[in-house]
């Protein structure tokens, strides 16, 4: 990662995964008032994200997600969103779900680099992320879970599932 941009404060805590995360996040709360703090935090997300920390690599897909500070790439966001996801993180699994809800297909290594956004709803592999969420009581997964069975694709309709995910969401 280059290191261009980066204040000598956040080129110590880079030399720490877990001091990047946190200064990270610091920047990212304060960049409401400093957009410029943006682009660091992102870097900073960055050096933590590569070392495999959980939350540094949803945050990273979240930056893919949203363009913010970074040219808004859904699959790159995807791909960070799996690693954390695979990890166990329900926010990760909620937005890979919303990604496939929005046409976003999964795809493997070696096809990486011929990526295509679709723009046909992917509901399986949708259903299949915001259950792992909905299972841990993320509440938005629920809800997701249940749009799916309620409105999804006739193959996945089962009223009496969107029900039970609906009533678990509304609780």
């Amino acid at each position: 990662m280059a290191k261009a941009g980066l204040t000598l404060a956040d080129r110590l805590a880079a030399r720490k995964p877990e001091l990047a995360l946190a200064r990270a996040q610091s920047l990212l709360a304060q960049s409401e008032q400093d957009p410029s703090l943006r682009l660091r935090a992102v870097k900073l997300f960055a050096v933590a994200a590569a070392a495999g920390l959980t939350m540094a690599e949803r945050e990273l897909g979240r930056c893919y997600l949203l363009g913010e500070a970074v040219p808004r790439n859904p699959s790159e966001a995807a791909l960070w969103f799996g690693r954390a996801a695979e990890k166990g993180d329900n926010d990760a699994r909620r937005y890979l779900a919303g990604l496939a809800m929005a046409g976003h297909r999964e795809s493997g290594a070696d096809a990486a680099l011929f990526r295509q956004e679709s723009t046909a709803p992917d509901f399986d592999t949708a259903l299949r992320w915001a259950l792992l969420a909905a299972a841990e009581g993320d509440v938005e997964a629920q809800v997701m879970a249940g749009f799916i069975y309620a409105a999804g694709p006739e193959a996945l309709r089962d009223a009496a599932r969107a029900k039970f995910w609906y009533g678990k969401a509304a609780e």
